[in-house]
């Protein structure tokens, strides 16, 4: 088995030319109710393009919320019939037919706010977004810009472990410096930042030596070179695991035409970072 897959969190379906229709489901949290949901008759004759299986809220056990967006071109299903059915199933608190914004568009507007896990927010950025925001504040800013995203990222970093940290050592039970750096890495990868490999690790902070495969940062550049936000980044996650400050530089870039981005930490002299 491939060690990734790419994942596409849908927050919008795009099927030009289709009659796309979503439904808004909640549902009790108990044994049963997607296999029972999935096997409505109707259901079964129409092209699921897309279903989001969520907690309502992390406050309110029990209940799960579906966002399921289906096409109906050519099955002879009616969507109001469907939506009938899906009241009546068992398990089925409420449910909800919402017909296309525009033709073969549909956004998922139900899902708000967006939670990572509980009380931990998140937002999606895509890359267009990220990519203005990374190269614009270059532009305008020039050296003083790649030391602001830095800054930016370090203190991210320390954030990230801030949050992790005591609940990965509480219920996982990990307690080394390496175990914790390779929980991180586990994160910033299901974060969608890059894969990451620790080709060299020391247990004092120095010299470690970091690959990171698919670096968002580095893919997106047009007009720059190297990144700056996601050494940053590591830096802060390693400064706060060390509990001192490390720098990471990065020795390797994709956006320098390498096959991957490499990191080797140092430590922080006067005026460097």
């Amino acid at each position: 088995m491939a060690n990734s897959e790419p994942i596409g969190i849908l927050r919008f379906t795009l099927s030009p030319k289709r009659e796309l229709y979503s439904y808004k489901v909640v549902v009790r949290h108990e044994p049963g109710v997607i296999t029972r949901i999935c096997t409505i008759p109707e259901l079964k004759k129409v092209d699921v393009q897309h279903l989001t299986y969520a907690p309502i809220s992390f406050k309110k056990r029990g209940r799960v919320s579906l966002f399921l967006v289906a096409d109906f071109c050519g099955s002879g299903v009616d969507p109001e019939a469907l939506l009938e059915k899906l009241k009546r199933t068992k398990g089925v608190i409420d449910a909800e037919l919402d017909k296309e914004i525009f033709p073969g568009l549909i956004i998922d507007d139900f899902h708000f706010p967006i939670y990572l896990m509980k009380d931990y927010r998140a937002i999606i950025v895509g890359q267009g977004m990220l990519s203005g925001l990374l190269e614009g504040i270059r532009d305008e800013m020039g050296p003083a810009g790649e030391a602001f995203l830095y800054h930016q990222g370090f203190e991210a970093g320390k954030m990230v472990v801030d949050y992790w940290l005591p609940m990965v050592q509480s219920i996982v039970g990990i307690r080394t410096k390496r175990e914790l750096w390779d929980a991180m890495s586990k994160v910033i990868k299901a974060l969608g930042w890059a894969s990451i490999e620790t080709l060299n690790w020391s247990d004092d902070g120095i010299g470690i030596r970091i690959r990171a495969d698919g670096l968002v940062e580095c893919q997106l550049l047009k007009r720059h070179m190297g990144s700056h936000m996601f050494r940053g980044f590591i830096s802060g996650i390693l400064s706060r695991l060390f509990g001192k400050e490390l720098l990471a530089k990065e020795v390797k870039c994709i956006s320098k035409g390498d096959e991957y981005c490499e990191f080797l930490t140092t430590e922080v002299f006067v005026g460097e970072r």
